[in-house]
Parts: structure tokens; sequence; C-alpha cells
């Protein structure tokens, strides 16, 4: 079985894939530190293009949104069809995997296991599904608490 493991941490985010019957046991066993380890099975990030294919959108939270800012989604957009991605105004940015299908930002083509990125501060994306529709997973970075002090005071 794989996994996806997606690295939130301010300092080296990614995704990176575990290939490892252990891996969930791992996680559990590394414990308490400044990092955060968060488990989401693969199956709630399947690609389902005959749901995206179906028209509409919809956003499917895999990670609920934590006080920080940390959350992921997997949006599903049907074909030809808009979504706006979160306000990241409250977080570290937002990085934007097109999983199947195909997306468009502004005219430039995303096309399948393409990667966005929205900084801190910027304006939520508008982006429009190619004609065989999309499915994007949305992974949103958490801000430092000294910055969310900052920003509440």
């Amino acid at each position: 079985m794989s996994h996806c493991v997606a690295c939130l941490d301010v300092w080296a985010p990614g995704v990176r894939e575990v290939v490892r019957s252990l891996a969930r046991e791992r996680l559990k066993a590394a414990g308490s530190s400044t990092k955060r380890y968060l488990y989401v099975a693969a199956e709630r990030v399947a690609p389902d293009v005959a749901t995206a294919q179906s028209g509409g959108v919809s956003m499917d939270a895999v990670v609920a949104p934590h006080a920080d800012g940390l959350a992921a989604w997997v949006a599903r957009v049907g074909p030809d069809a808009e979504m706006v991605t979160p306000d990241p105004v409250l977080t570290a940015g937002q990085a934007i995997l097109v999983l199947d299908g195909g997306l468009l930002n502004e005219g430039n083509a995303l096309p399948r296991l393409s990667c966005t990125f929205i900084r801190h501060g910027d304006a939520p994306l508008r982006l429009v599904a190619a004609p065989s529709g999309a499915v994007a997973l949305i992974l949103q970075f958490p801000r430092s608490l000294s910055d969310l002090r900052a920003t509440n005071s």
C-alpha cells in the first residue's frame, strides 16, 4: 500500500510518498516534537474522475482546518466549471496539486501532476477546469504562532 505524506513544516513543505506498510505506525511513534504529523488514508485523496466529470464543484476536507491555518482539501471540478481556492490570508500559503484532468489559472494551463503555489497575502485563485474536469489537492500551510499573535493584535 502506498501513502502520501504532506510535510507541512513551514521550513520544508511538500508532499512525499511513503511506500511502506508501517508508515502509519512510524508516524504515530514519532511522538511529540515541534513538527506535526497527520495521517490521511490514501482513499481520501484518490482522484475520483467520475465525480469531477459529472459537473459542478465539490471540495472535501481531508484535514479539517486548524487554528493556525493548517488544512487540506480535495477539489473535484466539473468540465469547464470554475472554482475558487480557500482564502490563504491567515496561512503560510497553499500548494495546489492537480491529481487528474487539468485546470486553467489566468489562461495558464495546469495539466495533471502540475503544482502551483499561493503565497500568504495573495488573493484566492480562480481556476477553471479543463473540458475533462479536474481533481486537485489543496494543501494549506500553517503560520507560526508568532505570526498569528501579530495578526490578531
